[in-house]
Parts: C-alpha cells; structure tokens; sequence
C-alpha cells in the first residue's frame, strides 16, 4: 500500500508548524467531547440533536427514538426484528452510523442494524443529513447517525436508574454513572432488554406474533485524565450481546435464530497549546455473529471481523480567520466467514481540512480526503460549504460535495458470486440550508440534490448465482423542514415540535420511485411540564412505499401516535413514575410485507436519579 502517496506533505506541514508557536496558557474544558470533527468541520451541513430527556422516552431502540424524532425512515421485519434506514432517498448501507468519532458499520454488509443499538448508553445522538465521506469515510451519503459519550470534569457524582415493564411480557434495566474531579472523569452506562415480543396480529382470528423475542445487554464505559491544562487521555469502550429469534411472515412456522456479539474500543491523546491541537487515536472493533437456520439443530452460519485503526489529527490556527487541519488515518480489517472465507483489507486515508472566517458574518470549509486501499479504486472527495449570517436571526447555509461508499466484503468476497471488479458507489450532491429564529421559536428549511452513479446491486447470473455488480443510477431530491417553539408562562411550559421531509429518489433507468423509500414523512410532538407533572404526545406519518422496483406491490401509508404522563416525586430523593400508550389509535401498520407490527401496548416506567 502506498500510504506515502496520501497527502503526506499536510502532516509534515503542520508538525512543523506546530512546535514552533509561542506557549500560552489554555484553561482545562469542563466537557470533552469524543468527536470534536462533528462540530469544527462541519458547520454547514444541517444537525439535529437529540439530549437525554428525549432518550429516556425511548432508551432500548434506536429505531424508535430516530422513527419519532427524526426525519429518517425505518424498515423492520417485525418489531425489534432487522431495522434498516433509508436517509434522503439513499439505501441502508449509504447511511454512516458513527461511533465517538469512529464509523462503525458492518464490514460485511455496509450497514447497522438500528434495532442493536441501545440509545439510553449515549449522552446525546446527533443527526447530520447531507454528504460526509470527507470527514467520516464510507457510508456516508444520505447522512450520519452520531453516537456520542461525552466525558464531565469537575466535581461531581449523578447516578440515573430506570426500570420497565409492558405488554408482551417486555422489560428493561438501565443504569448510567458519571463522576470526576478536576482531572479525572469516569462514566458508564448499562441496558438490558428482553421481551417475548409475541403481540396479537391485528385483523387475525387469534393469530401472534411467532418466534420474536429477544435479550440483549449492552455495556459501555468512558474514562478520562487530565495531565496539564494541555494533554488528556482518554478511554472509550462498548460491548453489545444479543440473541435475537428471527419473526416470519404471517402464517409461517419460523425457527431461525440470530447471536451477534460486537466490541469497541478507543483510546484518545489530545494535546493543546496556544494555537495547536494535536489527536493520536487506536482504536479496536470487532463484530462477531452466528446465524440459525433452525435454533433446534446445530446448523449453525457465522462470520467474525476485527479492525484496528490509528489515527493522528493536527490542526494550527494560523490567525482568527484561518484554520487548517490534516487527519492521517490507516485502517486493517481482517475477517473470516462461511461464505467469505479469510479476507483482509488495508486502507491508508489522508484528509486535508480548512475553515475560513471571511468576515463576522460569513465563514468557509474546504476539505478534501484521498484513500488507498489494493481492494478497490477509491475516488478524490472533496466537500465546500460556507455559512452566512446576514441578521442575527437568519443563517443560511450550503454545501457542495462528492461522497463514496466502498465495496462491502460480502461484496467482493461471497462465495459464490462476490465481484471482487467493483468500483466503489460515488455521490455527487449540493444543498441549501436556511435557519430563522426568533425568541424561543426556530424555523429550518433545507432543499438538496443527489446524483448517485454506480450503485452496487445483486443481479442474478448464469442462472441461479447471484452476483453484485455497478449499474444503477439514483437522482434523489427533495426538500425538509422543521418547526420548534416553546411557550413559558409562569410554572406552565409547552413545547410544540414538526418535521416535514419531501423525498424523491428515482432509478433513473425504470423512472421510478426506489423501494422502502417514502414520498413524505411527517413527524410532530407535543410536551407539557407543570411542577412535578410532565405529559407528551408524539406522531409519525410515513406515506407510501413501494415493495416491488416495478411499482407492481406498495404499502399503505400509515400514521401512528404514542403519549406519556409521568409525575416528579421529591420526597426522600428524586424519582419519577409513569406510564408511555404507543400506537394509541391501535394502528394495521407494517414496513416490510407480511410483518405487522403491534397494536395498541403499554410500559410502566420508573426513573430514579441520585
């Protein structure tokens, strides 16, 4: 691998310049954040934010919190089965999920199963829509789903218990810990989730939901240690385990099980002095699954990927209005499977990024990225973006950027039918972004387009063999926008929220809409606090779908509402009850054909915060 071809001057270039500013003093950061790109690099593609008070409401599935507080839309085989997103009309796999800073999806199949990630083990989840391959890498298309653990400094010990119970024999155990001191800071979250999972079929004489229950427990740590008020360390890591019984169309008999067990790891040095910052990262995943076909028999698939990642990131301010950052990255992947055999990938990367502040009210990005790797071609990304404030009220936005996705393993490798020729999918997209506010009310509106060249699809060859091969072409285009106010008088407060999404994504050979991608998604929740009294009420509108790439079978659109009520107690310490209705109108629903989801249900939950 020829790694010296990747930018190497831009390393050279800021190490030197590095060493030789002046000493100056720099104040310890209460918070450190694990993924500072997020916020520096990115200002103009458009964020969402979703901060515990929210999780809570949804902590054991990321499917569920993303379905009613975002934009993007899932497909589940059945609730709490295999859940897919589908971000600005793009496929699962051009969906990033991004783990601190680090992107996390299957190296097998290119995408993350939303319904394995426990959201309530994060301090906050970030959605950023729009292209990122410069920043984070592959996937990246439609947009990235940011998970993040945020480490406090400062004396302090918060404890936070909630327990639940509901319908379908489902409940949950989560406990998070943060506590530190001037230099030390510590935190760690646990869940766990089970549930038989066998809800009624609606419209059935009797029938239920067959072979759905699952358990999992996830686990996740972070420490840190502050040297100086220049140099911190810090430790990141996360273990999920799972067994999970695959559902079946209604009417089968389905006896398939499924285990996965993935593991994180990232160590962080982060170095600061006057107008340098400098960022050494190692990181280790691992993602491991067996596959039943019959859980009684031991007909057994699995397959087992480890990667190792080093990563240095420096960065020199050359003045108040110009910045420029280098991220040197190489990554070694190592997998072996049944029907992969033993592969390896290597890849080096080189990033180059500047910020421009023009003037007070208007600033700049440019970036750039180049990857080498023997198993694929890579394209030259590059990303412009700039960020205009004409009022202190009104910020308008755009970007310009070419985005990637590379070849999955199960894409090069599988036996039989891996096409070890594919070129990696590219993406070409623009977008334009404008945000009002005014007091606490706040208005977004954002119009993009996409034009996405070899997609990589599975075709059938010489018969029965199916094999992956660049063919498609996908313009996808639309628009969205978003609408927040909060009205406060006295001990009374009300929090009004609506989201609208406006998506077309055409195969641009059939002319027609791509499956699993709605036309319209909706999205509105409605919040009242008075003293210890807190109520919600929330609904999703997903419009229809197409099942078949001919138009030949669709889905009905469907509308579903859940509500909440809970009371703050403050004897003895604090701790909060209530009670969560989800699919209040008992909603026929589902999103992949012959999967219905559950009817009206119910959970008790209990939070206790020390």
């Amino acid at each position: 691998m020829k790694i010296n071809k990747i930018i190497p001057f831009a390393f050279l270039l800021l190490c030197s310049l590095g060493w030789a500013q002046h000493d100056s003093i720099v104040p310890l950061r209460e918070v450190v954040v694990s993924d500072t790109r997020l916020w520096s690099n990115t200002r103009a593609l458009s964020k969402q934010t979703l901060n515990d008070s929210v999780i809570s409401l949804q902590p054991a599935s990321l499917t569920q919190l993303l379905q009613f507080n975002s934009l993007i839309s899932l497909k589940q085989n059945g609730y709490g089965m295999v859940s897919s997103p589908t971000f600005r009309g793009t496929t699962a796999q051009q969906t990033a999920v991004i783990w601190n800073g680090i992107n996390i999806n299957s190296q097998f199949n290119g995408q993350t199963d939303f319904n394995t990630i426990n959201a309530w083990n994060f301090d906050q989840v970030v959605i950023q829509a729009g292209g990122g391959s410069v920043a984070y890498g592959s996937s990246a298309i439609g947009g990235s789903v940011h998970l993040n653990n945020d480490l406090l400094f400062g004396q302090h010990f918060k404890q936070n218990l909630q327990l639940n119970y509901g319908s379908f024999e489902t409940s949950s155990a989560n406990y998070k810990l943060s506590a530190g001191s001037q230099n030390w800071s510590v935190g760690g979250a646990v869940s766990m989730n089970r549930s038989e999972n066998n809800y009624p079929l609606l419209n059935t004489s009797g029938l239920k939901n067959q072979n759905g229950q699952y358990q999992n427990l996830s686990l996740n740590a972070q420490a840190g240690y502050q040297f100086s008020r220049h140099q911190s360390i810090q430790l990141y890591t996360q273990t999920y385990d799972e067994q999970r019984h695959f559902t079946g169309p209604i009417g089968s008999s389905p006896k398939s099980m499924y285990r996965d067990l993935n593991q994180r790891s990232l160590l962080s040095w982060n170095y600061q002095k006057a107008r340098f910052k400098s960022q050494l990262k190692g990181a280790f995943l691992s993602e491991q699954y067996q596959y039943y076909f019959d859980y009684n028999l031991q007909d057994v698939q699995s397959s087992r990927a480890q990667t190792y990642l080093v990563q240095s990131e420096l960065s020199y301010q050359f003045s108040r209005k110009f910045e420029l950052q280098s991220v040197v990255s190489y990554f070694e992947t190592r997998a072996v499977g049944a029907n992969i055999g033993q592969s390896k990938r290597q890849i080096g990367a080189g990033t180059l990024l500047a910020k421009i502040n023009f003037s007070s009210k208007l600033s700049g990005e440019v970036s750039i990225r180049q990857e080498q790797t023997s198993a694929y071609k890579s394209p030259f990304l590059f990303s412009v973006g700039t960020v205009y404030q004409p009022l202190k009220s009104y910020t308008i936005r755009t970007n310009i950027s070419r985005n990637f996705r590379m070849p999955t393993f199960n894409d090069l490798f599988w036996q039989p039918g891996g096409n070890p020729d594919l070129k990696a999918e590219n993406s070409f997209q623009f977008e334009l972004g404008q945000e009002f506010t005014y007091r606490k009310m706040q208005f977004t509106f954002t119009a993009y387009h996409n034009q996405m060249q070899d997609l990589i699809q599975w075709q059938p060859q010489n018969g029965s063999i199916w094999s992956p091969v660049n063919v498609a072409s996908v313009k996808a285009y639309g628009f969205e926008s978003s609408f927040k106010n909060r009205f406060v008088m006295e001990q009374h407060q009300l929090e009004l929220q609506a989201g609208y999404g406006y998506t077309v994504s055409e195969d641009q050979k059939r002319q027609l809409q791509l499956t699993y991608v709605p036309m319209h998604k909706c999205t509105a929740s409605l919040a009242y606090v008075f003293k210890g009294f807190r109520c919600y009420s929330q609904l999703v509108y997903s419009g229809k779908v197409y099942t078949l790439a001919d138009h030949k079978a669709a889905l009905t659109p469907y509308a579903v509402a859940n509500a909440g009520v809970f009371y703050h107690f403050t004897a003895g310490f604090g701790w909060t009850l209530g009670v969560q209705i989800q699919n209040i109108s008992n909603e026929l629903y589902q999103s992949v054909p012959g999967s219905p989801m559950p009817g009206r249900n119910y959970q008790l939950q209990l939070d206790i915060k020390l």
